[in-house]
């Protein structure tokens, strides 16, 4: 028979182990909380669980942080809870993205003068080659654009496919973001891409006179000639923008092989 000191010895061996389990498991269950809150990109949910002493560098399997999702909602009071907590400002995703690249996609400049005095890497480069630069100037973010230029991103680091910020901000038609670009004096005016075309090529292709004028006061050549042999006029008149090739025309300069 168990005498009644051994059965309080036993029953009070059993609570330490229960509560030794149930301590281990309490991080375990905030940990898939969190991971939760990631997938679903709840940012009410990771502001609590933050606040609670959650690991804030836990990310999901793809590499996706909480900062990272943060800068993309532009949401600048949780990026200041982030990063005091100890986030990784520089930590990158499954495709080398960066919470800088992901507030270049809202372009929100609070939130990436926040990243940006944290320490982020503003010429850090993903797999496919783009910037936090590239991605404003996609988007169409000309003060995103020009706050980036200033904290001296650089203006002609090319993608995969050899194309500047320049040359996909002509193609997709963002005015603001051309002229802004070209007030940066490192800004290469007539870099080529992989297939020979340079921005003004682009500018022509999309019938903007606006764009290949601009381009050509900032010394864009209209001699320059893409991988196929065609100037930047040849385009422009293959696509029938009449209106274009006049202006070529008018300021035609050398022809560059």
């Amino acid at each position: 028979m168990h005498t009644k000191s051994q059965r309080h010895s036993g029953c009070a061996a059993l609570v330490a182990a229960l509560c030794g389990l149930l301590a281990c498991s309490l991080p375990a269950a905030a940990g898939e909380r969190w991971l939760q809150a990631l997938k679903q990109r709840d940012i009410v949910q990771l502001q609590r669980l933050a606040a609670s002493g959650a690991d804030v560098n836990q990310c999901t399997p793809d590499g996706k942080s909480a900062l990272m999702i943060a800068a993309g909602r532009g949401a600048a009071p949780f990026i200041k809870d982030l990063l005091e907590a100890g986030a990784r400002v520089n930590a990158r995703n499954r495709n080398g993205g960066t919470a800088l690249m992901y507030g270049a996609v809202p372009g929100d400049v609070v939130t990436l003068r926040l990243l940006l005095n944290a320490g982020a890497d503003v010429n850090a480069v993903s797999s496919n080659g783009w910037t936090a630069l590239m991605i404003a100037a996609v988007k169409g973010h000309a003060a995103a654009v020009a706050l980036l230029l200033h904290r001296h991103a650089d203006p002609n680091l090319a993608d995969v496919f050899g194309a500047t910020p320049l040359m996909r901000a002509v193609r997709e038609g963002r005015t603001a973001v051309v002229r802004t670009l070209l007030q940066d004096a490192a800004v290469q005016v007539n870099r080529r891409n992989d297939h020979g075309l340079t921005a003004l090529h682009f500018a022509a292709l999309r019938g903007s006179t606006v764009l290949t004028r601009l381009l050509l006061d900032h010394g864009a050549d209209p001699g320059v000639r893409d991988g196929r042999g065609r100037t930047a006029a040849d385009v422009a008149r293959l696509a029938g923008h009449t209106a274009v090739v006049r202006d070529l025309a008018a300021r035609n300069g050398p022809v560059r092989r």
